[in-house]
């Protein structure tokens, strides 16, 4: 396989901040993949970039906040929602921090099992963390257009949430 999984790992903690690297050169949505990978892998690479792209589109959500001119006016409820948003994120990077703490150490030690960290169990790390993502893509998506005007807020998508009781 060219390249190698020990190349592709070492370009997956840019990949899940959507950010571009040597193998992974990400356009706005997309991203382009070398076309001598199997098409297992090419899967799993697909599913650690959507976590990247989710996270650069709330990131800059964030960030309108600091870019809009004082006449644009953003309310107390848009400010807790990016806050909320930002605390998140922080998280995430913390994942990925820690996903790129093995790796590295996975890449120094020559002698390491080659089933020590692999992007499949890279992509099973992230499962959780990329449905919060979503859950905030969605959310950030619904709450677009709305101005402090507004009447009502539109309708979100029904969240069920199950609380397991001790």
């Amino acid at each position: 396989m060219n390249p190698s999984e020990d190349d592709l790992l070492r370009d997956v903690p840019y990949l899940l901040l959507g950010l571009p690297s040597t193998h992974f050169p990400l356009q706005d949505t997309s991203l382009s993949l070398p076309s001598t990978l199997p098409p297992p892998i090419i899967s799993l690479l697909y599913s650690l970039a959507e976590p990247g792209l989710l996270y650069r589109s709330l990131q800059s959500f964030v960030s309108t906040e600091e870019s809009l001119s004082p006449e644009q006016n953003i309310s107390l409820v848009g400010q807790s929602l990016r806050s909320a948003i930002k605390s998140e994120l922080s998280g995430w990077m913390n994942l990925v921090a820690g996903i790129e703490a093995e790796i590295r150490t996975h890449l120094a030690d020559t002698k390491a099992d080659a089933s020590s960290i692999t992007l499949k169990r890279c992509s099973i790390w992230i499962r959780e963390g990329t449905l919060g993502l979503r859950l905030m893509s969605v959310v950030v998506e619904e709450c677009n257009g709305i101005t402090t005007s507004s009447a009502a807020l539109p309708p979100l998508p029904n969240l069920i949430i199950l609380v397991e009781m001790n």
